[in-house]
Parts: C-alpha cells; sequence; structure tokens
C-alpha cells in the first residue's frame, strides 16, 4: 500500500467543511452614548466649582520629632551569660559528650565505600515471599460490563 492509500483509509470517517467567513456588525452610533454624555454633563455641573483648599501647597510638617534608633538585643543563648540558669547546669553536664575530635572520625576515601555501606543490606535479600494459593472463588468471578 502506497502512503495516499494509507492516509485515505485512515481519514475515512473524517470530512472537511468549507472554512466559514465571519462577518461583522457594522458600527452605528446609538443615541445612548449621547444620552450617557448629557447625564455625565448634568452630573458635573450639579457639583459645582471645586473650592481650593488652604493648605493645599504648604509644605508637610514632620509631627514626629524623635529620631529612630538601633538597638541591639542579644538572642536567648546567643552568649553565655542569656542561658537560663536551669538550662546552664544541662550544658555543663552534656559538654564533655558534645565536644568530638574530628580527626576520629571516619572519613572514606571515595562515595563507593559511602554507596556500599548504605545499600549493603540490599545485596542480602530475605527469602522471596510465599506462593499464593488461588482458591476456585476467585477464579469463578467474572465481571458483567
Amino acid at each position: 500500500m502506497s502512503e495516499s492509500d494509507l492516509l485515505d483509509a485512515l481519514s475515512e470517517g473524517f470530512s472537511c467543511s468549507a472554512a466559514t467567513t465571519v462577518q461583522s456588525a457594522p458600527i452605528t452610533t446609538s443615541k445612548g452614548g449621547k444620552e450617557l454624555d448629557k447625564a455625565l454633563d448634568l452630573l458635573s455641573d450639579s457639583l459645582g466649582q471645586r473650592e481650593p483648599d488652604p493648605d493645599e501647597n504648604k509644605p508637610i510638617v514632620d509631627k514626629v520629632k524623635e529620631k529612630a534608633k538601633s538597638e541591639h538585643t542579644d538572642k536567648l543563648g546567643e552568649r553565655d551569660d542569656t542561658i537560663p540558669p536551669e538550662y546552664r547546669a544541662l550544658l555543663d553536664s552534656n559538654e564533655q559528650v558534645c565536644r568530638t575530635d574530628t580527626s576520629q572520625l571516619f572519613k572514606p576515601a571515595d562515595d563507593s565505600a559511602a554507596i556500599d555501606a548504605l545499600s549493603g543490606d540490599f545485596d542480602a535479600c530475605s527469602k522471596p515471599p510465599a506462593k499464593l494459593q488461588h482458591s476456585e472463588v476467585g477464579h469463578s468471578l467474572t465481571r458483567d460490563l
């Protein structure tokens, strides 16, 4: 089969209609626009003229006389004297435990040693799961659609 035969076979159920032309309605000037303009003019005439505010051109005066101060406050526990007394005893008792020597820590030579250590459990899988026994009831169920 050639490509044209395949395309004909695949496009058999499709139909192509002619493109429709879109015509827009002509722009008409309505009397409603003129009536709205008249209504707006009447409303603005009824409001009267705006009286200038005597304080309009005066410079703005600062009402706040004091200057802002920068203030540093120590956060609780940031310095030794800001630690509450009930927690100071806990820190003193744990001080020896918290200090560790970094030279004693294990540093792997490369990433593969760390990956091997983490994935060691995946190599030794447990026994495969026991096979499920299918009952005859499970096979006799059918779905009616």
